[in-house]
């Protein structure tokens, strides 16, 4: 079946393809003469289909401009059923991206896996191209202490160590990152220009014991802030208050009794109101200063117990006023 191309206005170049099968309809070797060609295996030919498909979309997408698409379609078409001449509209689509590197390799491995199927005209357009290209790229030698290390230039995996050869990269600032399952994945930046050899080591240091950290010490529990028994206090107050007032009205009273007596005409019935008005408000004055002390003591005791303590009901101080008398009860 004869080769035919398709032309890029951008590039002045040609996209190889073929008659109405495509390159793709090569997949299958060649039969000997008088022979028919084997159909393709079950198994493989949904795999020729989508390839077929997606060789055809990259050629339209090519023609659109639409390059990075049109690349993936045809590494993926390559992947699905190798053929070399897809690899040579690889190169042509690396070089639309400037990817130069990407397109000596693309160019030398169409040379390698075509071999003399390759049209000596063909060959002699290719060798051009890898001289004209070879300059505007830079080669780097990656080693890493550990094999199986995985190598990304931009963000983009290229193998794993070792390397049989050194790694081309486009000159220019390039990203070169190293990466192994249980060690801390490294990242260098290096800007070779056209025609340099870079070598670079990478050591890849496993990542750094998880520290246990030191129990911490309990904070210290802070003090509970006491609590004033504002109530027993208010009581207190007032029962002073009281003793006061009838202290001044008994000391009146007793004032009162002296003067009705100095009286010449005063009554034995007088006399006797009189003492009993002293000796009443005497015993009122008594009591509220008991009730007034022992009330005093039971609001001193609860300001100054344990804070947070807990009293039951027969532990808790008790004040009670009897006729004459005042009874304080404390819990200690």
């Amino acid at each position: 079946m004869a080769e035919v191309s398709l032309f890029s206005k951008r590039s002045g170049r040609f996209l190889a393809s073929a008659g109405v099968g495509l390159a793709l309809s090569c997949v299958a070797p060649r039969p000997a003469a008088a022979q028919t060609a084997p159909a393709p295996a079950p198994a493989a030919q949904p795999k020729l289909d989508e390839a077929m498909d997606r060789y055809k979309r990259a050629l339209d997408l090519f023609n659109d401009g639409s390059y990075d698409a049109a690349l993936l379609e045809f590494r993926r078409a390559y992947e699905l059923a190798p053929n070399y001449r897809v690899l040579y509209n690889i190169a042509l689509v690396n070089v639309q991206l400037n990817d130069y590197a990407g397109a000596l390799n693309a160019f030398e491995k169409y040379l390698a896996e075509g071999g003399s199927e390759v049209p000596a005209s063909r060959v002699e357009e290719v060798k051009r191209e890898l001289a004209r290209l070879g300059p505007r790229v830079a080669t780097v030698t990656v080693t890493t202490d550990i094999p199986g290390a995985e190598v990304s230039v931009d963000d983009l995996s290229i193998g794993k160590t070792p390397f049989e050869h050194p790694v081309r990269v486009n000159a220019g600032r390039r990203r070169i990152s190293v990466a192994a399952e249980g060690r801390v994945p490294q990242t260098r930046v290096v800007e070779p220009a056209g025609g340099d050899t870079l070598q670079l080591k990478f050591e890849l240091a496993s990542p750094p014991a998880a520290e246990t950290a030191a129990p911490s010490k309990p904070a210290p529990m802070a003090a509970p802030s006491r609590s004033v028994p504002w109530v027993a206090w208010g009581i207190t107050g007032a029962l002073a208050a009281g003793t006061a007032v009838t202290g001044v009205l008994a000391l009146k009273a007793h004032s009162d009794q002296d003067t009705t007596k100095s009286h010449l005409d005063v009554t034995q019935g007088e006399l006797d109101s009189a003492n009993k008005k002293v000796q009443h408000l005497a015993l009122v004055t008594d009591i509220l200063l008991g009730a007034t002390a022992v009330a005093g003591g039971v609001s001193l005791y609860l300001t100054l117990r344990s804070p947070g303590s807990s009293t039951s009901t027969s532990d808790q101080a008790r004040l009670t006023l009897l006729p004459g008398a005042v009874s304080a009860r404390f819990p200690f």
